[in-house]
């Protein structure tokens, strides 16, 4: 990768002198195949949420058998065909499908008309900016816009001829083919480092108990008994722009902080110093989505932050718990597994209060223990942070390359 990264970090020179303008329209065909459900050989389907942005590999999809789905997934897809979300397209969602299977009717399948492009490129046409622009500048709509079919096929770009096409699909899938070696990398240190946790902390058994088949190799307490203090936030209406940045939920990602959106709260905010975070606070994602409640995050930042109702505050008693180690394990399967018996469903959200959370069981090694074991833990996550960004420069340089090239 960091060849690829010095050799490509200028523009590239191109001779377009024998390119073609060519619509959306010409070189991409929509395909309508619908599915009968309840007589189907397929087996899997794959919903907007399974689709991450700007990623045109496919990481998540369900199982038929497993879930209810409404009437709106109807549409086939095979493998090989390129799946966009015609929902919100700032999302920039376009993958390619790994299998045969079934999507809603908001997601538009895809084929090349491989007569004018090599239908490996089509993929990373979409994928760039002037595609995005067109496709959100074209949206209908203010609460999830969309785009029609119609108004993404007259989309306009320059079009290499097949014969030079290769050439580039070699640049752009050589760099993405280095990403995804990447990303197995950082799950493999990932997964490494759970089974490190694990291994410390549990010894495996044949009988079902409290951690699935796994015995807890020291004293097990409630969070109640290890915490002094849990609080909700502030449920003040925040603005764009204030004085005090306030965490809400989007804000807690896999463990770990992200400050890129934020909203804010006035200085003079009734009770703002009681809200205010301090370095070592546990934030844990009190509403959510059916799969995303529970989110947990270590707060670590040196300027002043809040934090929103949705988010409740958990101080721990530092002689008996490391904030880092409670966050490990409410972030690891077995944690998140123990929390999620909590949740209690609504309409759209689920939700475990702070009274059910004081009731998490929790491992307790001494302190001595805890810290020998997340100092190890650290070790490995430094190589997964590494990882993780040389993974984000390929993504760039990636994302530059198809925008220098269409």
């Amino acid at each position: 990768m960091q060849a690829m990264l010095e050799q490509t970090s200028g523009d590239l020179e191109i001779d377009r002198s024998d390119w073609e303008l060519v619509k959306f329209g010409d070189v991409a065909i929509q395909q309508k195949g619908t599915v009968d459900r309840e007589n189907t050989d397929l087996t899997r389907y794959v919903k907007g949420e399974h689709m991450y942005s700007e990623d045109l590999h496919l990481r998540e999809w369900g199982e038929l058998k497993d879930e209810y789905l409404g009437p709106a997934f109807i549409r086939k897809f095979e493998e090989g065909d390129i799946l966009y979300g015609s929902r919100r397209t700032y999302l920039r969602k376009v993958v390619v499908a790994p299998f045969d299977g079934i999507t809603s009717n908001t997601t538009f399948v895809v084929k090349a008309n491989e007569k004018r492009i090599d239908k490996r490129l089509l993929p990373f046409v979409m994928l760039s900016e002037g595609f995005s622009l067109h496709s959100i500048q074209n949206s209908k709509g203010s609460v999830n816009p969309y785009v029609n079919w119609k108004d993404l096929s007259g989309y306009e770009f320059l079009l290499p001829p097949l014969s030079k096409q290769k050439d580039i699909l070699d640049l752009l899938q050589g760099i993405d083919l280095s990403i995804q070696a990447d990303i197995e990398l950082r799950a493999s240190l990932g997964r490494r480092k759970t089974s490190f946790f694990n291994s410390a902390i549990y010894t495996p058994v044949d009988s079902l108990g409290e951690f699935g088949r796994k015995k807890s190799n020291f004293p097990v307490h409630k969070l109640g008994e290890l915490a002094t203090r849990f609080q909700y936030g502030i449920s003040e209406s925040l603005e764009n722009s204030g004085d005090i940045p306030v965490l809400r939920m989007n804000n807690l990602q896999n463990g770990v902080l992200d400050i890129n959106d934020l909203k804010f709260v006035a200085e003079n905010y009734n009770n703002l110093d009681d809200f205010i975070l301090n370095q070592g606070d546990i934030l844990f994602n009190r509403t959510n989505s059916y799969e995303l409640v529970g989110k947990t995050c270590i707060f670590n930042e040196e300027k002043r932050f809040s934090f929103a109702s949705y988010l409740i505050r958990i101080v721990t008693d530092k002689s008996k718990l490391l904030p880092e180690y409670l966050n490990f394990y409410m972030n690891s399967p077995i944690g998140l597994s123990k929390i999620r018996k909590y949740r209690t469903p609504g309409v759209s959200q689920s939700n475990i209060n702070a009274n059910n959370l004081k009731r998490l069981l929790i491992p307790t090694p001494d302190l001595e223990f805890q810290k020998h074991l997340m100092s190890q833990v650290f070790r490995i996550e430094f190589a997964e942070n590494s990882v993780n960004t040389k993974v984000c420069e390929g993504k760039a340089l990636l994302l530059k390359l198809v925008n220098q090239v269409f």
